[in-house]
């Protein structure tokens, strides 16, 4: 970045020297000196701020300030690491890519391109902001980073990590089996006996008989011998034999 102090001397005062100071925000940046140009070799993000310069005689008897002027320095975005596909198979090609964004304002910025997997070195500093693998093996699996920077070094940007994973596809194991039919060691016209016979016993109902009652029930025996006998004295008292006893006799 070059910032410069102009200043127009009237022609009667040609041979006047001149000295030129420079700040940012009011604090000193660079002082009095016979250039009129003040120089930044690497700008940072910090060197943005309101610049103004201050101009004076040799013998500090004639002083004149500029006014400000604001000064914005345009970072370079850090990069965004990005791969196609998104999945990746065994043998298939890879193409991973460094994508920054710069200020249009630097549209001229000349930046190389770097790429790393798990921090080692794959591709060094390039022009090309692509890092291509023709067939990707599953050691091609790992995090990927990388870096942007400018020609003159003074600037370097690094992307965020991306995992990328080497996908590896199997044939799916299939399961086949066959069924032997058992034969019987009956001769059919058995078999088909044996089989009538099963069938016709599956459809018997066996029932079972309720037991035999040996004994006669003692509370039963007990009320008809209790009714007779009470059928027996009914009979007996009402008997009537027409004779009559006296009280006393």
């Amino acid at each position: 970045m070059m910032v410069r102090c102009d200043t127009r001397l009237d022609p009667l005062r040609g041979g006047t020297e001149l000295h030129f100071a420079f700040y940012r925000d009011g604090r000193t940046v660079r002082g009095y000196n016979v250039s009129d140009t003040y120089r930044v070799q690497s700008a940072h993000l910090e060197d943005s701020g309101n610049y103004t310069c201050e101009v004076r005689t040799t013998s500090d008897t004639v002083r004149k300030m500029s006014d400000g002027l604001y000064i914005q320095i345009h970072e370079i975005s850090a990069p965004e690491i990005k791969v196609t596909p998104s999945r990746v198979i065994e043998g298939g090609e890879m193409t991973v890519r460094c994508d920054t964004r710069l200020d249009p304002l630097r549209g001229g910025t000349e930046l190389h391109f770097a790429f790393y997997r798990d921090g080692r070195s794959v591709q060094g500093y390039d022009v090309s902001d692509t890092y291509r693998v023709r067939s990707s093996q599953l050691e091609d699996s790992g995090n990927y980073t990388c870096e942007v920077k400018t020609t003159s070094d003074t600037v370097r940007k690094m992307s965020d990590g991306l995992y990328i994973q080497i996908y590896v596809t199997r044939d799916e194991p299939s399961l086949s089996f066959s069924v032997t039919q058992a034969h019987s060691s009956l001769p059919s016209n058995a078999a088909a006996k044996a089989a009538y016979s099963i069938g016709s016993m599956s459809t018997v109902t066996p029932s079972v008989a309720p037991p035999l009652c040996t004994k006669e029930s003692p509370e039963l025996f007990n009320h008809s011998v209790g009714y007779m006998l009470l059928e027996d004295a009914q009979q007996f008292e009402g008997y009537n034999d027409g004779s009559q006893v006296e009280e006393g006799s």
